[in-house]
């Protein structure tokens, strides 16, 4: 893009770069109709004529740094199809920006399982959204059934499916989202910490999203996870903000138990009582209780997008997971971000290097 006679900046979706001076614009326009992908770099200073070789060479590096052309002399193997390829051209020129090497990170979603134990409001749109992103096995884990509030709470759901296993009726939706994605599902509940364990065995990651208050299976789903070293987040509303986090590597990062005992910890004595008192009354009625706070059918797409990317960043490593070592959460109203720094425990009971040492 020409700015002035004395000013070119050439611009990509990642960056741009600003080539300054007469005769770096002349040797700009020079330069890139040769960069056809049949020249190389010696055909290039051969040709050059007024300009220095260490003039194009300068260029031809400043616009491989800044992403503007690329060297099509390097060729890397990939396991992606061409209608893998095809399908996923958007979000492939969007990983161009993090990886010199083409398909690295789609490559890593083909080969993910994903189990998301939790298919409702949120759970559902979080799956949707890993379908179309590629992730190569998803497993849905939930034995509830689509009600009247599951379709009035979010987009997802419509009274045709009422009375059907929400696991069921996703499972059928990501197969027609993406043919090309492994999908399977279990209307199995989940009673014990075994059972969280049996479902998360083969998973590269496990998501638990949970639409109504529980206690016992955050705890079950952290155990599990360190157990069996699989990297875990989660996802849920609370009252007026949907929470993500903390995304766990197990032994790495704080696990859940360090967040809930750090927060307990930092509870005023009235406040604390209140919330010992809460977690009785929830094992009482079996770990769940069935109240509604309301709730907007736009906030469970919002978080369940959010939460995605949260877990495409930790499947491919493109970013530093925002809530690796966080909680995250998000005043659904107000749309205001907070993100809770949270540090490793060390004596969690969880997690601490005692805990890891003593004999399963």
């Amino acid at each position: 893009m020409p700015v002035n006679e004395e000013r070119v900046v050439a611009r990509t979706e990642g960056g741009s770069f600003s080539l300054r001076g007469k005769k770096g614009v002349q040797l700009l326009a020079w330069l890139l109709p040769k960069l056809d992908g049949r020249r190389t770099f010696e055909d290039l200073v051969a040709q050059s004529g007024e300009f220095l070789p260490d003039e194009v060479a300068g260029v031809l590096a400043s616009l491989l740094e800044h992403g503007i052309v690329e060297d099509a002399g390097v060729t890397t193997a990939s396991s992606l199809s061409g209608q893998e390829r095809a399908r996923y051209d958007e979000q492939r020129t969007f990983f161009s920006h993090f990886s010199p090497i083409p398909d690295t990170y789609q490559t890593a979603l083909k080969e993910a399982r994903v189990v998301v134990v939790g298919a409702g409001a949120v759970g559902s749109q979080v799956a949707l959204c890993l379908v179309r992103s590629g992730v190569g096995r998803i497993t849905l884990v939930d034995d509830g059934r689509v009600n009247d509030r599951l379709v009035n709470s979010g987009t997802f759901y419509d009274r045709t499916e009422v009375g059907k296993f929400s696991s069921e009726v996703t499972a059928a939706k990501l197969r027609e989202a993406n043919p090309l994605t492994r999908v399977e599902w279990s209307a199995e509940p989940i009673t014990c910490g075994e059972d969280v364990e049996a479902a998360v065995r083969e998973a590269n990651l496990a998501l638990l999203c949970l639409d109504k208050p529980a206690t016992s299976i955050w705890d079950w789903m952290n155990e599990a996870c360190l157990k069996r070293k699989v990297l875990w987040t989660s996802a849920h509303i609370e009252d007026f903000a949907g929470v993500i986090g903390p995304s766990v590597v197990p032994f790495q990062t704080p696990c859940y138990k360090c967040y809930d005992l750090r927060r307990k910890s930092n509870l005023d004595p009235d406040d604390f009582e209140e919330a010992m008192a809460w977690e009785k009354l929830l094992r009482e009625r079996g770990g769940r209780l069935d109240f509604a706070t309301g709730t907007l059918p736009a906030f469970a797409p919002l978080l369940g997008a959010v939460t995605a990317i949260e877990v495409l960043k930790m499947l491919t490593g493109f970013e530093k997971p925002t809530a690796y070592g966080a909680v995250w959460e998000i005043h659904l109203p107000t749309l205001k971000v907070v993100l809770r720094p949270l540090l490793k425990m060390p004596r969690c009971p969880a997690c601490s290097k005692r805990q890891r040492s003593v004999p399963r």
